[in-house]
């Protein structure tokens, strides 16, 4: 039925369900489709049985759409399962949707699409998606399929900012220069920590007598 819930190892398919169902639409009489296959219902492709029953423009009661579209899906849902298994309903609802579209032959042609998933590589995933000819078969449908699947990527992590310097710590460069006779060089130290717009504090104006008994100027 329409808008089905279908529980299946704790996966809830009713949101993907109703986004299959307005990808494909749903045609309530048989027609042929643009690969030349009669079709019906959601996305539907007759058996020899069902063309006897339903040929091109047969109008085909709810009840058969919706008992074609219960089967339908659960039979992608076990081919995605087959093509890669996932515990994570994002990535089973993608892969489903794929699988509903393409068939399980066709699906399993993805073989670079399936290594970068065994890799964990989402955006590969998405990138070997959007090189293929069912890209642009779908376009709109597969841009989002697409979208979806490099949003399962995991954010970068933030790096921490780089510590900026002090003027203490230049102090105590000077310092050390100055201790071990080298004037000249703790001038150079403290003239490159002015340089970069760091102040000394008035604990270092202070306490820091590097030439003179005097303060250091601020």
């Amino acid at each position: 039925m329409t808008g089905l819930v279908l529980w299946k190892q704790g996966f809830k398919m009713s949101n993907e369900s109703a986004q299959i169902e307005i990808d494909e639409g749903r045609v309530m009489e048989s027609y042929v489709d643009t690969e030349g296959h009669l079709t019906g219902g959601v996305g539907h492709l007759l058996t020899d049985a069902e063309k006897a029953l339903y040929p091109e423009g047969t109008p085909i009661p709810k009840e058969v759409v919706d008992e074609w579209y219960r089967i339908d899906l659960e039979e992608a849902e076990a081919d995605a399962d087959k093509f890669y298994k996932t515990d994570d309903p994002n990535l089973k609802a993608i892969l489903t949707n794929m699988s509903f579209n393409l068939g399980s032959t066709r699906l399993g042609k993805f073989v670079k699409l399936k290594e970068a998933l065994i890799a964990g590589d989402y955006e590969e995933a998405g990138a070997q998606m959007l090189d293929s000819k069912w890209a642009g078969q779908v376009k709109g449908r597969a841009t989002r399929l697409i979208e979806r699947m490099t949003s399962l990527a995991p954010e970068p992590e933030a790096q921490p900012e780089p510590e900026q310097p002090t003027y203490g710590q230049y102090r105590s460069r000077a310092k050390a220069a100055y201790n071990s006779g080298d004037k000249d060089q703790a001038k150079a130290i403290l003239r490159e920590a002015k340089g970069m717009g760091l102040s000394p504090s008035a604990e270092d104006t202070e306490s820091f007598e590097v030439f003179s008994r005097k303060p250091l100027e601020r």
